[in-house]
């Protein structure tokens, strides 16, 4: 099992799908069980010919959902004709890419008028799919993996248009003519989509961090941190932890212990006898160093290791 070799660090047998992609999972468990299928018949019957298997859609209509069934049968009759049977323990298993596939693949406006409308390519209003697991409940699907990091630029999409900013940065229509992050940079809009809309949703956080900065000098920059209990019980002993992507450093806080470690912060209360309650707030400063002041604002916060939502 593919997953087996996963779990002890072994090779992996098998291949993958959707990677860095957005086909839903049902279609994409449907594409690869033929693939599976073909490798077998052909690895196993004296004359059945890779070949055989066509685009791995016929005679479906790739388009048409609805069709996919006639390939199904067209791959058990394969079956029977070879004297086979399908083995799951035998045939080639497969994982699959749900990081950003949770609403499926995206489809253009009508009349958008764009040369090529980059579906592939930070489309909008995408969601996070189904959690990283081994257990898929699909024989030959090993695991479901979040391979590409949801929220990482697929790239300064254009939509074929040519149009550019005053950096000289592609500007993407479908996104109001705003650039795009470089391929890998990350881009809050999207992962900020990508959450809200995520299928199946995320669970509600329990906390809410506020944290503004500000400008001091051209390196300095003062900031407050807010974090609100939205839960049900008591943070007892609590810690707030975040991280910096540019080099920031906490020089000099105020209100609360902080203790930074490269890029990682974790802040905690001066008295540890002091619980966060439910439904309240409480606040302290910070005063520190950036390449380029304020620097940029951290987009995961963590109290007690549970993810904060962010205002």
């Amino acid at each position: 099992m593919l997953h087996e070799h996963l779990d002890r660090g072994l090779p992996a047998h098998g291949f993958f799908l959707n990677a860095s992609n957005y086909e839903a999972t049902d279609h994409l468990v449907k594409y690869g069980t033929w693939i599976s299928d073909c490798i077998y018949l052909s690895t196993h019957s004296t004359w059945y010919q890779p070949s055989y298997c066509g685009s791995q859609y016929y005679p479906a209509t790739p388009s048409d959902f609805s069709t996919w069934a006639l390939t199904d049968q067209k791959y058990a009759d394969d079956f029977t004709s070879t004297g086979l049977s399908p083995d799951p323990a035998a045939q080639a298993h497969f994982v699959i890419d749900t990081s950003r596939n949770g609403a499926g693949p995206w489809t253009a406006p009508a009349g958008n008028g764009w040369p090529d409308p980059q579906v592939w390519c930070n489309p909008p209003d995408r969601a996070a799919g189904a959690r990283p697991t081994l257990s898929t409940g699909v024989a030959l699907v090993d695991a479901y993996l979040w391979i590409k990091v949801p929220g990482e630029s697929d790239g300064q999409c254009d939509r074929g248009t040519g149009d550019t900013d005053a950096a000289g940065r592609s500007t993407d229509p479908a996104r109001g003519g705003n650039a795009d992050p470089a391929a890998g940079a990350w881009f809050p809009q999207q992962a900020r989509e990508l959450v809200s809309l995520a299928s199946p949703a995320f669970a509600a956080p329990t906390c809410q961090v506020t944290y503004r900065a500000t400008k001091v000098t051209a390196r300095t920059w003062a900031g407050t941190v807010s974090v609100r209990n939205t839960g049900t019980s008591a943070e007892r002993d609590w810690n707030l932890t975040w991280s910096y992507t540019d080099g920031q450093r906490v020089v000099l806080p105020l209100g609360a212990r902080v203790h930074q470690a490269s890029d990682d912060v974790t802040a905690s209360p001066l008295l540890h006898t002091v619980a966060l309650r439910p439904g309240t707030t409480t606040s302290f400063a910070l005063a520190g160093t950036a390449p380029k002041a304020p620097g940029d604002q951290p987009m995961l916060f963590r109290l007690d290791g549970k993810v904060c939502s962010t205002r």
